[in-house]
């Protein structure tokens, strides 16, 4: 395995079989940042991805798969202008930082793909949920960011942690101000 305190997550690419592990190792600040490792040989061997230098919180997000077989990923934190979240289209042996068209607040706290419609969706800590319909290349936001960003126009949105989706594919998301249940008015969604 890996030489480490924590290993927060770990998936399986479904189109390619590898393993994608989220490890974290405390430290001190700055010291042992959270990093991503790939496993081609199902955990025999582990290469490092170089994702960037993410924070030392534990990078709970793990990742998502498009329905194209790109590989999204997410950490806690990263420095700006880094958003923390990364897609691969080769199962991360290379990868790319994922682009939001606003400021994202630099985190990703929970990403998931939409089984009904196939978008990707990621949760943030203070902008709210954003949605991808590129397989995770670009990111728009699909909701107010909170009402720490935004007072008189966010929703309590803050440390989207959890999404989920019904059989219709509505989204569902659990975040600091409760569960919130979109709906789609065919040119955005209300919450």
């Amino acid at each position: 395995g890996i030489a480490t305190t924590f290993g927060w997550t770990i998936n399986v690419v479904p189109n390619s079989g590898d393993l994608i592990a989220g490890i974290y190792s405390p430290g001190g600040a700055n010291v042992s940042p959270v990093l991503f490792y790939r496993s081609s040989n199902e955990g025999g061997s582990w290469t490092a991805i170089q994702s960037g230098v993410l924070d030392r919180s534990p990078a709970l997000t793990g990742c998502a798969f498009a329905s194209n077989g790109n590989t999204i990923c997410g950490g806690y934190w990263a420095a700006s202008p880094a958003p923390g979240g990364w897609y691969s289209t080769n199962s991360g042996q290379s990868l790319a930082s994922v682009r939001t068209v606003s400021s994202n607040g630099m985190t990703v706290f929970a990403l998931a793909l939409n089984p009904v419609n196939h978008d990707l969706w990621m949760g943030t800590e203070q902008y709210g949920i954003f949605r991808s319909t590129d397989n995770g290349a670009t990111w728009s936001p699909a909701s107010p960011p909170d009402t720490q960003i935004s007072p008189s126009g966010g929703i309590r949105d803050g440390n989207v942690f959890a999404i989920t989706f019904d059989r219709s594919g509505n989204v569902l998301f659990g975040s600091q101000g409760g569960i919130w249940k979109s709906s789609s008015n065919g040119s955005g969604f209300r919450w």
